[in-house]
């Protein structure tokens, strides 16, 4: 859960800097694979994981990557 936090604040200080092409590195794979996933998380951490993938739309590109 620490990790999915920690990436919604990378991409919440993302927008508020202005970024708009950003590239999210994490080292928990399960997560990674969670937001590159285009089906529907049903785990505990599915709300982080559906709010990160709805402010994706604020941004050109946005990708993750382990």
């Amino acid at each position: 859960m620490a990790e999915t936090r920690a990436c919604l604040q990378a991409i919440i200080m993302a927008k508020d800097i202005g970024f708009q092409d950003i590239c999210i590195e994490g080292d928990a794979l399960t997560i990674i694979r969670k937001l590159n996933s285009a089906d529907e998380d049903r785990s505990c951490i599915s709300n982080l994981i559906k709010e990160i993938k709805g402010r994706g739309y604020n941004f050109r590109s946005l990708s993750f990557k382990h």
